[in-house]
């Protein structure tokens, strides 16, 4: 069901597979130009709801720009198919968008990048589970022709004047935009009301929670009374959401701490020791997905605490293996 939130702007649902369910796509209807903001994933259900929502809505996508949070597949994976007008232009961070073309490329690339889950812990059975079940594989975007979008950079649409502000952490090139006259945020999957933002995993040299965290307290310093996320319902306190979301992530810092206690692990068997918002009843059942996900965030937890000097790593078998 569509939601008009006033002054030109449009909340739409999109179908996805998986636990989420929907992604918000924001439209805002200018007199000349709209703007989108997200897309869902590229598969069919998803396009037919976007289009049959836009259709309801009356307008065109050859009169529309479109703007990318950031590369998951959840948010960009139909955004190139809707383009039909060659000046239309597509926002995205630099970093992000790149990702973006390089998903694009297909299996090879996929095959390459998950290879990298093999000193957490994870079999090459678990790589190959993974290559065949995840949605951002299975319904992986077209490459995009995007222009690049930077902090500050703004953007004026109908009602709306948008300020980029550069929130890295749930992905190092994640944008949200910030209309400070209607005190609104865009928040994507930077602040979520009822979720917590997934944490990528490190790289050598990155430490995304740190990001994460510094994101945050940025975030909170921005003039704004709701954010709009990219799932579930609107944040209406989103300053006491910014400081839930810290205390979380502390708790968390502590439940590795605490599985550390006993003595060295990998990330995944720290990670089956931590708590989970899943259905199942432990991290043995979890779909490879998840865990994938679970191994990723606790990876990046586990880098945080190192550059407190809490936590050491060393490689076994081409194993990573921490230490309190």
């Amino acid at each position: 069901m569509i939601d008009s939130l006033g002054n030109g702007l449009f909340r739409i649902p999109v179908p996805l597979v998986g636990p989420l369910k929907e992604l918000n796509a924001y439209l805002i209807v200018g007199k000349d130009r709209h703007l989108l903001i997200d897309s869902g994933f590229n598969m069919p259900r998803a396009e037919e709801a976007l289009r049959g929502a836009v259709r309801e809505i009356g307008v065109s996508f050859a009169d529309m720009d479109f703007f990318v949070t950031h590369m998951h597949a959840d948010h960009c994976g139909l955004t190139a198919g809707l383009v039909e007008n060659p000046d239309s232009l597509i926002f995205c961070s630099e970093v992000d968008g790149e990702h973006i073309n390089r998903t694009a490329s297909g299996r090879e690339y996929w095959e390459k990048t998950l290879l990298d889950m093999l000193p957490c812990g994870f079999t090459q059975a678990m790589i190959d589970e993974l290559l065949s079940r995840h949605p951002g594989v299975i319904h992986a975007p077209k490459p995009i022709r995007y222009t690049a979008a930077r902090e500050g950079d703004t953007l004026r649409y109908g009602d709306f004047t948008l300020t980029v502000r550069e929130m890295p952490g749930h992905t190092k090139g994640m944008l949200c935009l910030h209309d400070e006259a209607k005190r609104l945020l865009f928040s994507s999957d930077h602040i979520l009301g009822d979720i917590t933002p997934n944490i990528i995993r490190p790289y050598p040299g990155q430490n995304p929670l740190g990001d994460y965290l510094k994101s945050l307290d940025r975030a909170a310093t921005l003039s704004f009374d709701l954010a709009l996320p990219g799932h579930r319902r609107p944040v209406e306190n989103p300053l006491a959401r910014i400081e839930e979301l810290k205390k979380h992530h502390a708790h968390r810092l502590q439940e590795a701490l605490d599985a550390l206690s006993g003595g060295e692990l990998s990330v995944i068997d720290i990670a089956a020791r931590m708590t989970w918002a899943l259905r199942e009843p432990s991290f043995d059942l979890f779909p490879v997905a998840q865990k994938h996900f679970a191994c990723c965030e606790v990876h990046s937890h586990l880098v945080y605490l190192a550059g407190l000097g809490k936590v050491s790593s060393t490689l076994k078998d081409g194993i990573l293996f921490f230490s309190a």
